[in-house]
């Protein structure tokens, strides 16, 4: 009794209304949606992931074409209007792994960059403990605890700047 269709995987899905509408996703699996997304089922003149990547680009040009006040919302007329190049299946084939080949490339990087930044909090953390801890180069036995006011002035204003509109450190 439910609303929720259910689309096969490789369904290519467009959110069309609100803050998502316009945003393009690929089913890896067989899943639920409701009224507020378009199923594409693409049969066998196009290769799912060069039809993702292709509406995916049109982003923008979806959006252009929202009615609504407060939110947007996109018609499937609009989706079903929407032009895309078809070259002849095997093309679309290769581009679309190339395409998946450099979104790999990239998740890859980016898994990369939250292990490189959980490391960097990790080291910053140890680094201003109580006792602070980097690796073999700092410990308590050869490092002091001390205060910014010991090691440093802290002026608070530049009375010859004062008329000025601009800030600066």
């Amino acid at each position: 009794n439910s609303s929720a269709k259910l689309f096969p995987a490789e369904t290519v899905v467009v959110a069309m209304y609100g803050v998502t509408a316009g945003q393009v996703g690929l089913l890896k699996f067989e899943a639920a949606t409701n009224q507020a997304i378009c199923g594409i089922l693409p049969d066998k003149k196009i290769e799912p992931y060069f039809l993702y990547t292709c509406l995916n680009s049109k982003h923008e040009y979806l959006l252009s074409k929202s009615v609504g006040t407060a939110q947007p919302n996109i018609s499937q007329g609009t989706i079903r209007g929407t032009e895309i190049p078809l070259p002849p299946l095997e093309e679309q084939k290769q581009i679309a792994s190339l395409f998946q080949s450099i979104e790999t490339a990239v998740e890859q990087v980016e898994g990369q960059e939250r292990k490189l930044k959980a490391l960097q909090k990790t080291l910053v953390s140890g680094l201003v403990s109580t006792e602070p801890v980097f690796g073999k180069l700092l410990n308590r036995d050869n490092c002091n605890l001390t205060t910014i006011g010991k090691i440093a002035e802290c002026d608070k204003k530049y009375p010859e700047h004062e008329k000025e509109a601009e800030r600066f450190v």
